[in-house]
């Protein structure tokens, strides 16, 4: 889906990096879990509910049993939850990601000054964590990443934002 935007432009997804977290917050007590959804014109933040999470899982289920796959295959559709998610985001494109849920938002992508990839140290010098960081408006989002560095970064590359 595109949209028609003043001066011949149009709006559309170029990649979507699931499952990651918007810190937020003293300690995280505010973290709340989203996906980016970047665009042509913007970066859209998309909430990721308990409830969603559920639905997409059982629509997962419900095709597996269509298909005639026993409990067993059932079962084995949730690692593929994210892959749902994805491709509702693609349906809705980014206006129906943004009307999605009341908390999703965007950042205009000529607003955003910086974009770091970096692993943080986790305590004790043990396991850390994979951290987007991204400047905009004066104001700086960290982004805990669900998945790879390596895809964080194909795909912010892909995106040309980096």
């Amino acid at each position: 889906m595109t949209i028609e935007y003043p001066y011949g432009t149009t709006e559309r997804i170029l990649t979507i990096i699931p499952n990651v977290t918007l810190q937020a917050g003293f300690m995280g007590f505010k973290s709340r879990q989203h996906s980016l959804v970047i665009t042509n014109n913007r970066i859209l933040f998309a909430r990721i509910t308990g409830a969603r999470m559920k639905e997409l899982s059982e629509r997962g289920k419900q095709e597996a049993k269509s298909e005639g796959k026993g409990r067993m295959a059932q079962l084995l559709a949730n690692p593929h939850i994210y892959e749902k998610l994805v491709e509702l985001y693609q349906q809705l494109g980014p206006e129906g990601v943004l009307a999605d849920h009341p908390a999703n938002f965007a950042v205009d992508r000529a607003a955003v000054t910086k974009v770091k990839l970096k692993t943080t140290a986790g305590p004790d010098g043990g396991v850390g964590s994979d951290v987007l960081i991204l400047k905009a408006n004066g104001k700086t989002y960290k982004v805990a990443l669900g998945g790879s560095k390596s895809a964080a970064r194909k795909a912010l590359e892909s995106a040309g934002l980096m």
